[in-house]
């Protein structure tokens, strides 16, 4: 059933992606070039997370838990803040809030804090969480050298009253080895 009953129109003419149009008939460049992290963080056959993933976690939470067995309400604000600029904000924030709410406590244990990091890998958040890694640990699972994750991402659109003038290279040759 229709949204509305006025007919969507522009005058513009078909729209067209100026990347495919300045490089028809050649390989188009890819837009996004990031660390290729699923191999390092979870196993292909089942998504279970990796041990030295699960290692690397559990050293983010031993940095912010006092005792080593649990994170205090305001040592699990000093984590959000620590990746998150600021509390109340996040994927993390909620996980941590609902986890907190349903077992009626104020605290992360060590299984909690690994299990946030599971439900962030499972919608596929890798490089949020190698942020979280290197915001926390200094490191993350991104291995120096190795090949990197490209795909193309972002469109521009044109049409010929629009017209098309130039594309600029996004990396080299070169920088895309790096």
């Amino acid at each position: 059933e229709p949204l509305t009953s006025k007919t969507k129109k522009q005058t513009l003419g078909p729209f067209s992606d100026a990347y495919a149009t300045a490089y028809a008939g050649s390989a188009q460049p890819p837009t996004l070039v990031v660390p290729l992290l699923d191999a390092a963080m979870v196993f292909p056959h089942d998504g279970e997370p990796t041990p030295e993933l699960m290692e690397a976690v559990s050293k983010m939470f031993g940095k912010f838990s006092s005792d080593g067995a649990v994170m205090t309400k305001p040592e699990v604000e000093a984590w959000l803040l620590q990746i998150n600029k600021v509390v109340g904000r996040g994927s993390e924030y909620r996980h941590a809030m609902k986890l907190m709410e349903e077992g009626g406590k104020e605290h992360l244990v060590l299984a909690d804090f690994q299990a946030i990091y599971r439900a962030e890998l499972k919608e596929g958040k890798f490089w949020g969480v190698e942020h979280d890694l290197e915001a926390c640990n200094g490191e993350g699972m991104a291995k120096p050298g190795s090949p990197p994750f490209t795909a193309v991402f972002d469109y521009i659109y044109h049409t010929r009253s629009l017209r098309l003038h130039s594309v600029q290279e996004l990396l080299s040759e070169k920088e895309q080895a790096k």
